[in-house]
């Protein structure tokens, strides 16, 4: 049935639904074979289980752990909704065996990610077969052929559908945040950092460049060269205080960058804009935040190197000089934002002309507000 269930969309380059009974009886064959996958594959880890060499079953339980994302995979709305930080913890080459509490953490995250994923998947596919049988139910062209009050209630059926597949990814992405935040203080600096700067790469690697840009002053060859082994454990000192005092705000841009998805959906562009804007503006903020603190540990380097060593000043001198030019930007975009804002909330109140808002689309009434 998947060659008459789905059609592939050049323009959006991903596979689309096509609506007829073919797509409703797959997604029923879908959850039945998962159903019996599952019950057959706990049956095996549990002979498994019995049958292991102790020393080996976390081992085994990083296999099972795995099986489940392959068997109850689906495609994430959320940016880094999918990420596992088992596998994190495994590609970095991070051992949890020996941090205080590190093996509790991960089987406790073990277990909450097995239940949100499947929780995720079962009530994807329940969405996945109402918004099925809704477009096999009103057919083609719905949105010219019904009358203007049941196309509208159609129309609002299926923003709530999308606001739901959205909804799926917030647990997944929860639980990471409160397991990163648990599991950072249990790891070493170096491995924590890295764990971190890990799961920022793959959800929002946008939001945090100028981490990069401080990472790469700190490798510069002109300041590494003038640092002896004392100066060096000294900058080290910095980087893991500065780095500590970002987790927070680095989970909090991340929350802000998610809740302008589910923002795309509203119906009003007025309204839709606006959240943008609001969300755009508390981003910009946060980023400014940390900004400043990067900046405070970019002049603590500074105290830190040796008199006379002008090309290792020089380089820190154009790292400020890079954020007070991003500052100066991000000042007028706030302000601009937050003219606009009030704008739109004005006109919001304002009862509208017979034609005076034709209806947008949400790439028209799109807002770039991420930093």
């Amino acid at each position: 049935r998947l060659e008459a269930a789905y059609r592939f969309d050049d323009r959006l380059e991903r596979l689309e639904p096509v609506p007829t009974p073919e797509l409703l009886e797959l997604l029923a064959a879908r959850e039945a074979l998962v159903d019996r996958i599952a019950t057959s594959e706990d049956g095996l880890f549990r002979e498994y289980e019995a049958l292991a060499d102790p020393m080996r079953r976390t081992a085994l339980a990083d296999i099972r752990h795995e099986r489940r994302q392959q068997v109850l995979r689906r495609p994430e709305r959320l940016p880094g909704a999918t990420v596992d930080l088992v596998d994190l913890l495994s590609e970095e080459s991070i051992d949890v065996s020996k941090s205080p509490g590190g093996p509790g953490i991960v089987d406790r995250y073990r277990r909450r990610h097995a239940e949100a994923l499947e929780a995720r998947f079962r009530e994807g596919l329940a969405i996945d077969r109402e918004h099925a049988e809704l477009l096999v139910d009103i057919g083609p062209a719905w949105e010219l052929l019904e009358t203007p009050e049941d196309a509208a209630a159609i129309a609002e059926d299926l923003r709530d559908l999308d606001r739901r597949r959205l909804e799926l990814d917030v647990p997944m992405r929860a639980i990471n945040r409160e397991v990163l935040l648990e599991l950072r203080p249990a790891l070493s600096e170096v491995d924590g950092r890295r764990l971190q700067r890990r799961y920022q790469a793959l959800t929002y690697p946008e939001l945090f460049r100028d981490e990069g840009r401080f990472e790469a002053l700190l490798a510069n060859p002109t300041v590494e060269a003038v640092l002896d082994d004392a100066r060096r454990g000294a900058v080290e000192i910095v980087r893991d205080e500065t780095f500590r005092d970002l987790q927070r705000s680095s989970l909090l841009s991340m929350e802000l960058a998610d809740a302008l998805v589910p923002v795309e959906t509203l119906p009003d562009p007025l309204a839709r804009a606006e959240a943008q804007m609001l969300i755009g503006l508390r981003l910009l903020e946060v980023g400014e935040q940390r900004r400043s603190r990067l900046d405070a540990a970019a002049r603590e380097l500074r105290n830190l190197l040796p008199a006379d060593v002008a090309e290792a000043a020089a380089a820190i001198e154009i790292f400020l000089a890079e954020h007070e030019s991003l500052r100066r930007a991000a000042a007028f975009r706030r302000e601009r934002l937050a003219e606009a804002a009030a704008a739109l909330r004005a006109l919001a109140l304002t009862p509208p002309e017979p034609e005076a808002r034709p209806e947008s689309s949400a790439d028209e009434a799109s807002v770039d507000v991420l930093p």
